[in-house]
């Protein structure tokens, strides 16, 4: 979503404090993405030593409501199911 929105309104990704590259990237991520943070600890060899732990983020697929709520309001046709209504098929339950 970011190439995305950056090529449809780079002013409001800058205004937003957004640059462009692997920057804007991870912050845009951490502000409106789905992150999964993964920690990892590797057994003790004994009761002397300690564990080593491992923490690894990984981005996972999905977007945070608050994304549609700040960029995507502004280019949706449709704001309410009444705008529509008069076009759909009726509704038949089985």
């Amino acid at each position: 979503m970011f190439n995305v929105l950056y090529r449809i309104d780079p002013r409001r990704m800058v205004s937003q404090g957004y640059e462009y590259g692997e920057a804007g990237i991870r912050s845009f991520t951490e502000t409106y993405g789905v992150l999964e943070t993964i920690t990892t600890i590797e057994p003790q060899e004994n009761a002397c030593s300690k564990a080593k732990v491992t923490k690894r983020v990984k981005e996972r697929p999905g977007a945070s409501p608050l994304l549609s709520a700040v960029f995507l309001h502004g280019y949706w046709g449709v704001r309410s199911l009444e705008d529509i209504s008069a076009n759909l098929p009726p509704y038949t339950r089985k």
